[in-house]
This record gives structure tokens, sequence and C-alpha cells, in this order.
């Protein structure tokens, strides 16, 4: 399985159940989405991602969006 992590203010989510991007050479800017789960394991409250904040999508730990 691909390990794929969104890093948003310098913390790192992941455990996605479905992931989907976009890239392409007509793009200014890619496209991601990304489906979870209602809770995540081993966390005992939800994350919380404001609207609007900065963020990164890796790839095997590697920035691609």
């Amino acid at each position: 399985m691909v390990d794929v992590e969104l890093k948003v203010g310098g913390k790192i989510y992941s455990g996605w159940s479905a992931v989907r991007t976009q890239r392409g050479l007509e793009q200014a800017a890619g496209a991601f989405s990304l489906q979870l789960t209602e809770r995540w394991p081993g966390q005992p409250q939800r994350w919380v991602i404001e609207p609007g904040a900065e963020c990164q999508l890796l790839l095997e730990g590697n920035p691609i969006i």
C-alpha cells in the first residue's frame, strides 16, 4: 500500500480510506480529495483542519501537491 500523508501546520495526517489526485500540464495547481473515517486509529479526538489552511500532500514522504 502506498503511504499518503497530508501535512497541515507541521502536523501529519494519514490513514485515508480513499485518495484521488489530479495534476496536469494545463493546470496551474494540482487538486486532491481525501476520504476518511470518523475516527482515526490511536486518536482519542477528531482532527480539526481549518478551511483554507496551507497544506502539502505527500506520497511516500515526497511532496506532490
